[in-house]
């Protein structure tokens, strides 16, 4: 990690900063544009902000609008709650909120200019790593990629890939101050983002090394950065307690969206047999096995460790949303950049094929089909 270290005080250049504006800015128009037109086109809400809040969206809103329920009273069965939805992501659009005065808006603002951070974080993360150090490959294919909706509408998309990007970035950086602020906010925006302790720990050991971990002084404070991380997921959960009794009454109402822990082999076994929409969302699971393995193979020990948690642990539960929980992960990202690296036209062929996917994908969700959550 020492070239990593050594690269800790560069800085972005005017042209960077250019071309990060310039790539935010175009995927926002190309993302809303074709949204807009479908939604007109096809008979959906012709106003933007009614047209991209679709689905989670709709539950943030109400979570700024009348807090947290008291008891389940939502779907036809009465058996859905707001629970299951971190309180991070609504409450820094609650803040927002009395200047816009507009729940849609503020949750769409925090997701774009958390999105601009997570670019800025992208190519930050991408160079500390020594890939793509002359191009802008990483920051067009986390603009574009198949599900960047999520990066425009009221979802916790945007924010849980900038603070995981800041993450990994400051934890290659040693800046442990930084990783316990992004990591604590993590934590709450979305439960899995408090398994970022291990990427963190498994950095760190690569920076201190195994047998001397404990008995630096660096060592020790990411110790005690591993132990703060948790602190807005406990804060939350001992808040559930005294509102409905059960502290981790954000895990149990999933039950609400059909969702049990079984093994994967059942969900996997379900989705062949359902065909269409099933066998999507399977190869979706393989692709993230594959990429897993890539990083396996790259020896990013931290990134691996990761993507595999973030993706096992909602495949017990189901397969619903595995694409979306994929392409939220930002070392997909940089698996994608490390296997195309010095190979440009392999990475306008997947910047190609990634656009395409994303116009398909756009068209669905503003429409409010399900093969898109």
């Amino acid at each position: 990690m020492s070239k990593g270290v050594l690269r800790s005080t560069e800085r972005l250049s005017k042209t960077d900063w250019k071309m990060i504006i310039s790539v935010f800015l175009l995927s926002r128009i190309f993302i809303y544009f074709i949204g807009l037109m479908a939604s007109r086109i096809y008979g959906g809400s012709p106003a933007v902000l009614d047209a991209f809040c679709q689905f989670d969206c709709t539950w943030y809103k109400q979570i700024i609008d009348i807090g947290y329920d008291l008891q389940p009273r939502w779907h036809v069965e009465h058996d859905a709650a707001s629970w299951a939805f971190m309180p991070v992501y609504p409450m820094i659009a609650k803040v927002l909120d009395v200047f816009f005065n507009s729940t849609t808006l503020s949750l769409y603002v925090v997701s774009n200019a958390s999105f601009f951070m997570a670019l800025v974080f992208m190519l930050k993360l991408s160079r500390q790593m020594g890939l793509s150090n002359e191009g802008y490959f990483p920051i067009w294919l986390l603009a574009f990629s198949p599900y960047s909706v999520y990066f425009v509408s009221g979802y916790t998309e945007s924010l849980f890939m900038a603070l995981t990007l800041a993450v990994f970035l400051f934890s290659y950086r040693q800046q442990w101050l930084y990783v316990a602020i992004c990591g604590i906010l993590l934590a709450g925006t979305r439960n899995l983002g408090v398994m970022i302790v291990f990427p963190v720990l498994l950095i760190a050991i690569g920076h201190y090394g195994v047998r001397s971990f404990f008995k630096t002084e660096r060592g020790l404070i990411v110790v005690a950065v591993l132990w703060v991380i948790p602190l807005l997921l406990f804060s939350y959960m001992l808040y559930l307690y005294f509102l409905t009794g059960d502290g981790f009454a954000f895990t149990h109402i999933q039950i609400a969206w059909r969702r049990y822990i079984d093994w994967p082999t059942h969900w996997l076994e379900k989705g062949l047999s359902d065909g269409g929409k099933g066998l999507y969302l399977v190869g979706m699971v393989i692709l993230g096995w594959l990429i897993n393995l890539y990083l396996v193979y790259k020896k990013l020990w931290a990134e691996a460790t990761f993507v595999f948690i973030c993706t096992f642990i909602p495949l017990l539960t189901g397969i619903t949303a595995m694409p979306r929980y994929l392409f939220g992960l930002s070392p997909v990202y940089i698996a994608f950049v490390a296997f195309s690296d010095k190979k440009p036209q392999l990475q306008t062929a997947i910047l190609v094929l990634s656009s395409v996917s994303l116009s398909f994908i756009v068209i669905g969700f503003v429409l409010e089909q399900f093969f898109t959550v």
